[in-house]
């Protein structure tokens, strides 16, 4: 767990208000904010000691200890790469095909087109959760994947496939070489969060940082403003008797 005394912004302010980060008039600034949190705060691949040693991931996940930080941030990354390589596979023709092949062959001689379908649509789901599971793999290694892949991307074929079934290996796919590394797919899952609740876990980790070399150090110590209202009466500075006055017959302003 932190080793800090848990006092979170993010639990004193309550957070019961939730904004959305995503309407039109907002996204410029989320994206500014987004780029301020990959710059100053680290992830999983950063080794400059911190007392929260997985910055990015608390942002992204809110929990209470880094292992369960990056176990969450990890697992939504690996969704989305399913979901998008899900995408790719049933885009593909060849990709299809291969699927409903083997699914004809595991299915057997009855042949039933239904079963068929099915047992295809679940190798296609296997086949891209293999695929992202060797995506999240080059991306912990500082590799780079393309949200949206070519052909030419896909690095785990249909054989592997079943080779990480029966061995647990991944493969030997490198990745692209090009396309969004880890903290830039962290800075995707920030953009889905709650606005509000963002800042203030954004606030948590100023404070925490702030408090490991100023220790009585409190971001609600810091939360002070002032509203001011004036009404100021005085003379014209170019006051002319008679000819300069104010709308409502004086000659004060």
């Amino acid at each position: 767990s932190f080793g800090y005394d848990g006092q979170r912004v993010e639990k004193l302010s309550g957070n019961e208000e939730k904004n959305s980060g995503l309407g039109a008039a907002g996204i410029g600034d989320r994206f500014l904010v987004n780029e301020y949190c990959g710059k100053f705060f680290r992830d999983f691949l950063d080794e400059e000691e911190r007392p929260v040693q997985y910055e990015m991931e608390y942002l992204a996940a809110g929990k209470d200890s880094d292992n369960s930080n990056l176990s969450e941030a990890a697992e939504e990354i690996f969704l989305i790469r399913e979901g998008l390589n899900l995408l790719h596979i049933m885009s593909d023709g060849g990709k299809r095909e291969e699927a409903r092949n083997l699914a004809a062959l595991i299915v057997g001689a009855s042949g039933l087109a239904p079963l068929v379908l099915v047992t295809s649509f679940l190798i296609m789901n296997l086949w891209a959760a293999a695929e992202a599971i060797s995506d999240l793999r080059i991306m912990l290694e500082e590799g780079k994947v393309p949200l949206w892949k070519n052909p030419q991307d896909w690095g785990i074929s249909l054989g592997q496939m079943m080779e990480l079934g029966r061995a647990g290996k991944v493969g030997n796919s490198q990745g692209s070489g090009y396309g969004l590394t880890y903290t830039g797919y962290l800075k995707l899952l920030l953009l889905l969060r709650e606005r509000k609740v963002l800042n203030y876990r954004i606030m948590d980790m100023v404070q925490v940082n702030i408090k490991d070399k100023q220790p009585d150090f409190s971001m609600m110590d810091c939360a002070y403003g002032v509203d001011i209202e004036v009404r100021v009466c005085g003379k014209h500075i170019f006051f002319l008797p008679g000819i300069v006055e104010s709308p409502i017959g004086g000659r004060e302003y």
